[in-house]
């Protein structure tokens, strides 16, 4: 019979006949091929890109100040605006919106002793806003200190629930004048996160992987502090700045991430962390982004109907960088889905913060000149 109408081949010494079987074989794999790349093609039309459009922006702090480091935060649908007021008086000050960015107040906020620097805060327990910050000495070089304290929201009021206490002491430190030893543990931007009813705060240590974790009761109480070892997931690289973060019901640490110091210029990525639900120990490690040739800063993050949203600021040649805030969608494996720029110009007027309310993504940022700006931008 000849070859091409039927193939014979001997396995385990019997003859087997192929005419019927490779026809079905080939057809089979077919509607395989066929069905793998119907799904590709599902699966590349579903993907949950979204939209990001600024249509307001406006300066909100009044025009006989200068003011700088503004950071927000969504509370009982109102938002809470802290920064650094530079002038007339340098101080921390807090700003009150409601929920259609309407003012409804401010007031100073306890700024401890010296020259008051960063703020960071948190939502504490009940109607309570927790925050962080650092005072410098200078030019005295007298040490940094780092306090924490929080503040009762009422409906009308915001009092002083407990007042500022020191929670940190390190040598004096200005970047870029005046710089730590590696290894040492700075008191910048220190993120405040309210979890399992207890306030935890974290400092980076300089040119290492290594994080600072302090736990604390509602009354500002040391309950046990400890280092948390990063390098099984970042063996040669740095933690830069970063931000905590709850994703169902989950702690996270999202950080920029250096391949060298972070005082000079070197590649640098966003990365996210997943804690235990003790922060005890890193469970899983995923990089969302890289960010610039010549270093980054996260600035914060936030988690809204399965997009992670994170801020940050992208350094660029002569001391310069750009803002942007980029989407990335949790269910896609934090594919990025988004984003947008928000702010651009010298590295004093970095960090900025943002709240997502009614579809919106609420912006405060600084510009040269030392104002804060509102930037609205729609997401569809």
């Amino acid at each position: 019979m000849p070859y091409k109408s039927r193939l014979s081949s001997r396995i385990y010494g019997k003859s087997v006949t192929h005419d019927v079987k490779t026809k079905w074989a080939v057809k089979t794999l077919f509607a395989i091929l066929i069905l793998c790349f119907f799904n590709i093609f599902l699966s590349a039309c579903s993907q949950n890109f979204i939209s990001l459009r600024v249509y307001s922006d406006f300066t909100i702090i009044p025009s006989n100040t200068k003011a700088a480091r503004p950071e927000s935060l969504l509370l009982n649908n109102e938002i809470m605006l802290s920064y650094l007021q530079l002038l007339p008086r340098r101080t921390f000050r807090l700003i009150r919106f409601d929920k259609d960015l309407k003012f409804k107040g401010h007031q100073d906020l306890d700024s401890g002793e010296n020259q008051p620097t960063d703020i960071r805060v948190c939502q504490g327990s009940n109607n309570s806003i927790v925050y962080v910050f650092e005072t410098i000495n200078f030019p005295k070089r007298g040490p940094n200190h780092l306090y924490i304290a929080s503040y009762e929201v009422r409906d009308s009021i915001i009092v002083n629930s407990n007042k500022p206490k020191m929670i940190g002491v390190s040598k004096p430190f200005i970047i870029p004048r005046l710089l730590p030893k590696p290894g040492d543990v700075i008191l910048d931007d220190s993120p405040p996160y309210f979890y399992n009813d207890q306030i935890i705060v974290i400092n980076r240590k300089w040119e290492s992987a290594i994080i600072q974790v302090q736990f604390f009761s509602r009354d500002l109480k040391l309950i046990k502090k400890y280092n948390l070892d990063l390098r099984k997931f970042i063996p040669k690289s740095y933690i830069g700045k970063c931000c905590l973060i709850d994703m169902n019901e989950r702690p996270y640490l999202v950080a920029m991430v250096y391949d060298g110091p972070p005082n000079g210029y070197n590649q640098s990525y966003s990365a996210l962390f997943e804690f235990d639900t003790k922060i005890t120990s890193v469970e899983n490690y995923q990089v969302l982004s890289k960010t610039s040739d010549y270093g980054g800063i996260v600035n914060c993050a936030r988690y809204n109907s399965g997009i992670l949203y994170v801020a940050s600021d992208i350094l660029m040649p002569q001391s310069k960088h750009t803002g942007i805030i980029e989407a990335f969608s949790v269910k896609q494996g934090f594919q990025k889905v988004a984003s947008i720029k928000v702010n651009e110009g010298v590295m004093v007027d970095n960090h900025f913060s943002f709240e997502i309310l009614d579809k919106k993504i609420i912006v405060f940022y600084p510009i040269p000149g030392e104002e804060i700006r509102l930037k609205i931008i729609s997401i569809n």
